[in-house]
């Protein structure tokens, strides 16, 4: 009839318009991805980094150290380095190794701080009647620390790793010991972002430690979604079987809210999982926090559609009609009511409440922090915390770390914003009325988001190193998700509008838009590539410039220069504390000295 006409002039209008959206998306993602390959590479032109001047090695015997290195390279090779600094095997203590660096990093800041009311000695004749730390204690155990089978050696120039290189390349560097054949590889990221306790961690061990994590991880997504998705599932799909009547409603709201709750637990889930998996450096873990939160907000996505569609089933009766049109305007009615009550979930309790409140919880208000300063919670045996204002033992370390911002986290932020767009991109399904809507409100996310989240990371959080691509990209690739639901969202359109009820088109169109896209960000990245520049400095200058290196980002060997006299007395290296490290000789007009990109 008539209505049947109508509606199948608005789906090819849907059909046409939501076409010339993914194609506008489409070529906007790849020039973002172009433009963080230019940007990246134009930072890491003018940025001399720590990494440029040293080389992974690999193949170490467990008892070879510094000094047997050091004279490996210089005498039986005759190269000239910088030293070596091995990472050592402390997978096992930790906990001591980083409460050794706490107080190392305390005594420090007491030569700072005048007013702290504590000096050092008061503060050693402390822990040594309390046995926690005598130098008997710490020199046992580091001397007792083996190797993890890693080092690195640094070199002056980038010249002489090269003309090392070109040494390794024709065969001429002999065997350590005479029998233990190294492999040597560059650094894949900078010292502060290798993740020294988990260096020893071997292949069977990062097998179980995966292991254990996913078990962990999947319990508590099963066990959080069945207190979720139960009450729900009998809540909505019981109300409409009784009452008939699958209209959002007040529970709707709060469900959407519970659902953006759970979210942000879950994270904390994937993030506490990716801390016990041993990866070895902090871009893989970041990599592996995005790809598990975003899977873990698609998998929410999907039961919370699902459930509403269930709800609405429940109501619509047997749409098997006889005649197509009635048939149509039966499955229009069903889609305008999953429509409602997907509105009603996502707004405002998906798409605009959990970041304006995230916002100010986390970064205005430092919700945790003003907890942690003003609250005892009494849980004990479970749990047990008391009020840094309460607490007479606190000390002045103690205190400060407890009181400092959180990292900033830019995979959560990339997760965050994949998930949000694809919850917006569902209404593309469900009618021109939401769709408008959705869209703008989306819009007016994007704007706020950004505005937000400047703030917030560059005057509200620590500094974050991401000196390489892998986060980006590992982005840009789930990118894919959403910009291939709208070309899904116009196959459906266009399914509709010819009539038939074979679901296999907007499929087909969904795989074959994800892998086109994914085509075309590995073309645009080799037409684009970042292609590492070489620092145009020595040694000296960048780290004096940088403040770190890979021998005051290594805890053991910082520990043992102080505890073993190894070498010159090093200040471990931490974000925040900058003003600890002691300058060294040499110039010191390097331009932009820090690495920052996505």
């Amino acid at each position: 009839g008539e209505g049947a006409r109508q509606l199948g002039d608005v789906h090819t209008w849907c059909q046409w318009g939501l076409c010339f959206l993914w194609l506008l998306l489409f070529a906007a993602s790849l020039i973002f991805v172009g433009l963080q390959q230019r940007s990246f590479r134009y930072i890491d032109e003018s940025t001399s980094l720590m990494a440029d001047f040293g080389l992974r090695v690999d193949g170490l015997p467990s008892d070879a150290f510094e000094a047997e290195l050091e004279e490996y390279f210089r005498g039986h090779c005759g190269l000239q380095i910088v030293g070596v600094s091995v990472a050592y095997d402390f997978s096992g203590n930790v906990d001591l190794v980083e409460r050794l660096i706490d107080r190392h990093l305390l005594e420090k800041d007491l030569s700072w701080w005048e007013l702290a009311g504590m000096n050092n000695d008061r503060l050693k004749s402390r822990d040594q009647e309390k046995g926690l730390f005598s130098e008997g204690r710490i020199r046992a155990f580091l001397q007792a620390l083996k190797g993890s089978g890693t080092a690195f050696v640094m070199f002056p120039t980038v010249a002489d790793r090269e003309a090392f290189d070109r040494r390794l390349v024709e065969g001429q560097l002999p065997l350590l010991r005479g029998q233990c054949r190294l492999t040597f590889g560059a650094p894949r990221c900078e010292p502060m972002n290798y993740l020294w306790k988990n260096l020893a961690t071997t292949t069977l061990q990062s097998i179980r430690n995966v292991v254990k994590a996913f078990t962990v991880m999947l319990l508590a997504c099963l066990g959080l979604g069945f207190i979720i998705y139960y009450p729900a599932w009998h809540y909505f799909v019981g109300r409409a079987k009784t009452s008939g009547d699958a209209q959002g409603d007040w529970a709707t709201y709060v469900f959407g809210l519970i659902i953006a709750i759970g979210n942000g637990i879950l994270y904390l889930v994937v993030y506490a999982g990716s801390t016990h998996m041993a990866f070895q450096r902090k871009g893989k873990r970041d990599v592996f926090n995005l790809i598990g939160s975003a899977i873990i907000a698609w998998t929410n996505t999907a039961f919370m559609l699902a459930l509403q569609a269930l709800a609405v089933q429940a109501t619509r009766g047997d749409f098997e009609m006889q005649h197509n049109s009635e048939r149509l305007v039966r499955e229009e009615l069903f889609r305008v009511l999953c429509a409602d009550n997907l509105w009603y979930m996502l707004v405002p309790g998906i798409l605009i409440v959990p970041d304006i409140a995230y916002f100010f919880y986390k970064y205005q208000l430092s919700l945790v922090s003003s907890i942690k300063y003003w609250v005892t919670i009494p849980l004990w045996p479970i749990y047990y915390s008391k009020a840094l204002r309460a607490d007479p033992n606190i000390t002045p370390w103690a205190a400060e770390r407890a009181m400092e911002p959180p990292p900033m986290q830019l995979e959560f932020d990339y997760s965050n914003a994949i998930f949000i767009v694809s919850a917006a991109f569902l209404m593309l399904f469900f009618g021109t009325g939401p769709m408008m809507d959705v869209c703008i409100i989306l819009f007016s996310w994007v704007l706020v988001t950004y505005f937000l989240q400047q703030y917030s990371h560059l005057r509200k959080l620590k500094v974050g190193e991401y000196t390489s691509l892998a986060l980006s990209h590992s982005a840009s690739v789930l990118w894919g998700v959403p910009l291939s639901m709208v070309a899904c969202a116009s196959a459906n359109y266009a399914r509709l509008s010819a009539g038939t009820a074979n679901p296999s088109l907007p499929i087909v169109a969904f795989v074959l838009a994800l892998i086109s896209y994914w085509l075309a960000v590995a073309v645009v990245l080799v037409i684009v590539p970042s292609r590492c520049f070489q620092a145009d400095t020595d040694y000296w200058t960048a780290q004096q410039e940088l403040k770190y290196d890979f021998f005051n980002t290594n805890p053991v060997h910082v520990l043992k220069t102080l505890h073993l006299s190894q070498g010159s007395p090093l200040v471990y290296f931490m974000r925040g504390k900058e003003y600890l490290q002691r300058q060294r000789n040499g110039k010191m007009s390097l331009p932009n000295s820090a690495k920052a990109c996505c």
